[in-house]
């Protein structure tokens, strides 16, 4: 399971690169930098995972790993383990546009008080 806390260092095919911190909750993600949030879904099998993000500015200067873009949205796929993630992929309806992620768990997710041990 890959759920939790991860760092991620990413960077494009035009040589632009990045980094920040995103939350990875039973399928669900969220994230995001200094200029801009992460969001979506993800899947996993047999120490396989495929992501689907979008990527928003919300503040500062539009600086993305792609140049100036106000939003775009990320198919990924790549492999895991207990503690990393290793994702390539590209920007949806711009194929030129390529990214490879690796990402760091940092942290475990705390439980609700709801929630049995799984």
């Amino acid at each position: 399971m890959i759920d939790g806390i991860y760092h991620a260092s990413f960077k494009s095919n035009l040589g632009d690169f990045g980094e920040g911190l995103f939350v990875a909750d039973h399928g669900r993600l969220h994230g995001g930098d200094a200029t801009y949030l992460y969001y979506g879904t993800y899947s996993t099998y047999a120490g396989s995972v495929t992501a689907n993000v979008y990527v928003k500015h919300y503040r500062g200067t539009k600086n993305s790993i792609f140049g100036n873009l106000t939003s775009f949205q990320l198919n990924l796929k790549g492999a895991t383990s207990d503690s990393q993630l290793r994702l390539s992929g590209t920007v949806v309806g711009t194929p030129h546009l390529q990214i490879t992620l690796n990402a760091v768990k940092v942290s475990s997710l705390v439980k609700a008080n709801n929630e049995n041990d799984q």
